[in-house]
């Protein structure tokens, strides 16, 4: 399946939450460029305090790492939290449209089949 026919098929599921799914595309693009400044953070410290032994160069170095310390954190948080809470109201909106589907289908529809092959069908293991 393409990824075109996939996205058309999926997305009336993923409309209703733009902002969700904006977050967490930024979030997905902020966490590795923390990882960044924190590793360049990293490089002063060595290069600027550690080295030359500047201990008043060390404090600022310092409250920027406090500060992506915090900032990371919330962006993880962020990310991981949203991506679950999108994550399981997608996968509730396919599992009732399926069972709407399953009960909109008619009785001899279903006696048609062998015992348990429609349950076996829509279950994922």
């Amino acid at each position: 399946m393409r990824l075109r026919n996939t996205l058309a098929r999926f997305w009336p599921f993923l409309r209703p939450y733009p902002v969700q799914l904006a977050l967490i595309g930024l979030s997905v693009i902020a966490a590795p460029a923390l990882s960044t400044v924190t590793t360049w953070l990293f490089k002063v410290m060595i290069d600027d305090v550690i080295v030359p032994g500047s201990l008043r160069e060390f404090w600022p170095v310092a409250a920027g790492f406090t500060v992506l310390a915090v900032v990371g954190g919330v962006v993880t948080f962020t990310e991981h939290y949203l991506t679950v809470w999108a994550g399981e109201r997608f996968s509730l909106a396919i599992r009732s449209k399926l069972f709407e589907h399953l009960h909109d289908l008619p009785p001899d529809f279903l006696e048609r089949r062998s015992l348990g092959d429609t349950a076996s069908r829509v279950t994922v293991t």
